[in-house]
């Protein structure tokens, strides 16, 4: 049997999806899901970010007139306010994921969920499966 996509938790070949699930796998026959679908969930930066980053902006344009030791804190604050907002954004990326839809027996069903660097992978691989199993339908 060929094998089109693997990884720890989700394997594709020509007839089978076998996704890992909490107590074992759960099986899906890929001719007997029909009307694929995609659904993206991009979690959000978190919003501590813009909590610490707006006073501490504030605080520069209050501490630029005063001058002395309090600018150089201000600004301090303000640099370290954008690098916890962009390590932030950075895990929001990395938390991102895809979930792809089918529907099984004329019921929806969730086939697997990746995050979203091995999801659009796994997404082509069933493509190349559907793709063959189309051209061997109409051959």
């Amino acid at each position: 049997m060929t094998v089109y996509f693997r990884s720890a938790d989700l394997v594709i070949t020509e007839k089978l999806i076998r996704v890992r699930v909490p107590y074992g796998w759960q099986v899906w026959v890929v001719a007997d899901l029909r009307d694929f679908g995609q659904v993206r969930h991009e979690p959000p930066a978190d919003r501590r970010s813009w909590g610490l980053g707006a006073p501490a902006l504030v605080l520069v344009f209050v501490a630029w007139p005063v001058g002395g030791w309090v600018l150089p804190a201000a600004v301090l604050l303000l640099v370290a306010a954008c690098v916890w907002y962009a390590a932030d954004c950075r895990d929001a990326r990395r938390r991102a994921s895809s979930q792809l839809w089918a529907s099984h027996r004329a019921r929806a069903v969730m086939v697997f969920e990746r995050p979203d660097r091995e999801f659009d992978a796994a997404c082509r691989a069933l493509r190349r499966v559907l793709d063959r199993l189309e051209d061997e339908g109409h051959s």
